[in-house]
């Protein structure tokens, strides 16, 4: 019979730190309502500057139905994939370039849900070009974890119509390798949706986006 947990204790914790990441490794003990506790016991995590991210969807309305920008990313992480150690099905050559929703991590003076969306519509003018006022960014219901086994960050997930007058210049990127290569196009949503299920769209907090957006305001 399952235990209910009553809180989790923290008897200690290491941490590594590189440029992106920090990965920490805790020594914890559960405590149950029952007043048991369980042998002490660690448990590894990582995140990155802050536990929150960003995800905005942009989206118009085209000639043939709601459309949504999605942009392609580098992920040495995802490319690398098979020469870490052999996949157990065989998911075709390594895909350095992912399609995705525009996202990003808040600076330090973006706080809150005003601060959630000034950073949502910044990183969709930093990686797309396309002007979208603060204004015009609604959430994707609930915030969601992509990783709960290991990242302690949570996504927050944004829809942001673009006006049909929105100005578009050449994006300036973060000026580091990641954003380089790739661009970005509009896709149908159901088009984007297919693709999710074909595997041509593999990124999961997209999925989410798109599903999300979908139940909103109709594949059509």
């Amino acid at each position: 019979m399952s235990k209910r947990l009553a809180r989790l204790e923290v008897l200690g914790r290491t941490a590594v730190a590189s440029t992106w990441l920090t990965i920490e490794r805790q020594r914890l003990r559960n405590h149950y309502t029952d007043g048991t506790a369980s042998a002490p016991f660690e448990a590894d995590s990582a995140h990155r500057r802050g536990v929150d991210a960003v995800a905005v969807l942009p989206w118009r309305r085209g000639p043939g139905g709601v459309q949504v920008c999605l942009l392609q990313v580098l992920r040495p992480g995802v490319a690398l994939r098979a020469r870490l150690d052999p996949p157990v099905v065989d998911d075709g050559p390594d895909r350095p370039m992912l399609w995705e929703a525009p996202a990003g991590i808040p600076e330090a003076d973006e706080r809150g849900e005003a601060g959630l969306r000034r950073c949502g519509a910044r990183e969709v003018l930093e990686e797309t070009g396309i002007t979208v006022p603060v204004a015009a960014l609604a959430r994707l219901g609930a915030g969601t974890y992509p990783s709960g086994g290991i990242l302690a960050e949570m996504l927050h997930l944004y829809a942001a119509e673009v006006p049909a007058d929105a100005p578009v210049v050449p994006p300036e990127g973060d000026g580091t390798p990641f954003e380089e290569p790739g661009g970005w196009r509009w896709w149908g949503l159901q088009e984007a949706l297919d693709a999710c299920e074909a595997g041509i769209i593999a990124d999961s907090k997209t999925e989410i986006a798109l599903a999300r957006l979908a139940r909103r305001f109709g594949p059509g």
